[in-house]
């Protein structure tokens, strides 16, 4: 931490308070230049954005703001979100379209909640109006304290402003979803003993309570219609237009519940006697069909990992078999992608940002920890054994490669005596490979292009890039300069 805060004093001593030519009131687009070598990567450098090409060749496309390496990015469908960030001025969203090629800020200046913030996560709604972020501010003189604030706030890409957002003596506000049109949003509180579900509409000004319960476990269709909450041993369903309320259920063994599909279909576990899970759904229309996913299988979790896939994770007790089922609840079919009695499979799990892929942790006799890397689209699952790790992390657009590392202590009389190694697996061929690079510095800056030949790493305070082949460091002229400012933002392929 101490490297962070460091490089972010001597970002202010470089830059001082000044702004770029960019930091006007309106969006701007631009061509990303064609390149003469492959993989090539965007970067901001010194406030510049460039295209920084394997050979070290650095082309400049526009001004960006000052940025430091606070910078958040998510990317949705063929199109990467980045906010670039420092923690003393404000902040500027941005959005790289891989099929057309194109560079576009989309809110230049952002403002800040306080003097030393981070945006931690963000959200643009479709078709770009809204930015919904989360800001968290620490104290002036403690960067990293656990005595940060957080805040939710809300900026309008097309007018260019902030919004404020409503709020209620003695609540706090939890979540922030957009609803039935582009400037309509629900908002979730709560007091700490009920939750409040608000519809705010911004070009009217004006909220409206649709319903209150005791319960901080909900979940809503993907069609923003219905809320469905489990108190008091019954599954109650509200209307998110009316606030009408009805009891579907009054039955305390119901173990989850969850809207699933893009039909909105109310998925419930019960369990059953014997050993087994009653899995049920429901349609909009309160028609009810129960069924088993396999004889004697017992469901011991399940989540949605997107629209057209949910993971069951299942026992049977007959056979003595883990298995991940993966059910399609538009088509009513389940396939069973793996299946082993020496494998138990834990509830720990990442589903990729692409939601194409899942990762789960499992155990394997007499080997010991492994993983479970699960392609939902191709029902196939590939067995990494001594991979068990809690922090995996995605490191390519098309979320095939994946990061992580190991702790080692060499001298084990020594608390303090550890190492640090890093490992990259292609779920593609389902082949790990070592960094030769050890070290004591622990990394979260990752990426990789999407073929799995190269990835960038901030590391030991320095920007490096790794042939993921051979596991070596490569020299890139354009890496090893002394700039002011280097943030790595996403590769081009």
């Amino acid at each position: 931490m101490k490297k962070i805060v460091l490089s972010v004093i001597l970002l202010l001593l470089f830059q001082g308070c000044s702004r770029l030519p960019l930091l006007h009131n309106k969006k701007m687009s631009v061509q990303i230049p064609a390149v003469s070598t492959s993989p090539s990567a965007l970067v901001c450098v010194d406030g510049k954005a460039s295209v920084l090409e394997l050979d070290g060749t650095l082309t400049d496309i526009t001004p960006m703001s000052i940025a430091d390496r606070f910078s958040c990015v998510y990317h949705n469908a063929s199109k990467t979100y980045f906010i670039l960030q420092n923690m003393f001025f404000n902040c500027s969203l941005w959005v790289y379209d891989r099929e057309i090629k194109t560079l576009t800020c989309l809110a230049p200046t952002i403002p800040q909640s306080g003097k030393r913030h981070l945006i931690d996560n963000f959200t643009v709604t479709e078709g770009e109006d809204y930015l919904l972020y989360q800001d968290d501010v620490y104290p002036l003189f403690k960067p990293f304290s656990l005595n940060e604030k957080e805040y939710k706030l809300l900026y309008s890409i097309k007018k260019q402003q902030p919004i404020k957002i409503p709020s209620f003596e003695g609540q706090t506000l939890v979540e922030l979803r957009q609803h039935q049109n582009v400037d309509q949003f629900l908002m979730f509180t709560t007091d700490e003993h009920k939750m409040f579900v608000y519809r705010w509409d911004i070009l009217q000004k004006k909220t409206e309570l649709i319903a209150q319960f005791e319960s901080f476990s909900y979940s809503i269709s993907r069609d923003g219609k219905w809320l469905v909450t489990f108190y008091e041993n019954a599954l109650n369903r509200y209307s998110l237009l009316d606030g009408k309320k009805e009891i579907l259920l009054n039955d305390k063994s119901i173990s989850n519940f969850s809207f699933v599909g893009n039909q909105s279909t109310l998925l419930v576990c019960r369990y059953g006697n014997p050993s087994e899970t009653i899995v049920s759904t429901m349609s909009a229309d309160k028609q009810w069909k129960a069924k088993i996913l396999g004889d004697g299988n017992y469901v011991g979790y399940f989540t949605e990992i997107n629209p057209s896939i949910v993971y069951f994770k299942a026992f049977n007790k007959t056979s003595g078999e883990n298995k991940i089922i993966l059910w399609c609840p538009d088509r009513d079919v389940f396939d069973i992608v793996f299946q082993s009695k020496t494998v138990e499979i834990e509830t720990t799990y990442e589903i990729s940002e692409n939601r194409g892929f899942l990762n789960i942790q499992g155990y394997q006799k007499p080997v010991g920890m492994c993983s479970l890397f699960v392609d939902v689209e191709k029902k196939t699952a590939s067995l990494v054994k001594g991979l068990y790790v809690h922090d995996l992390k995605e490191a390519s657009n098309d979320n095939s490669i994946w990061f992580y590392h190991e702790f080692t202590q060499p001298d084990k009389t020594k608390e303090d005596s550890f190492q640090i190694k890093y490992f990259v697996y292609n779920s593609n061929n389902n082949q790990t490979k070592q960094l030769e690079y050890i070290t004591n510095d622990l990394t979260y800056e990752t990426y990789a292009n999407n073929n799995g030949d190269y990835i960038y790493i901030h590391l030991d305070d320095k920007d490096r890039l790794f042939d993921i082949q051979n596991g070596q460091e490569i020299n890139v002229p354009g890496l090893t300069k002394k700039y002011k400012t280097f943030t790595f933002i996403t590769w081009l392929d």
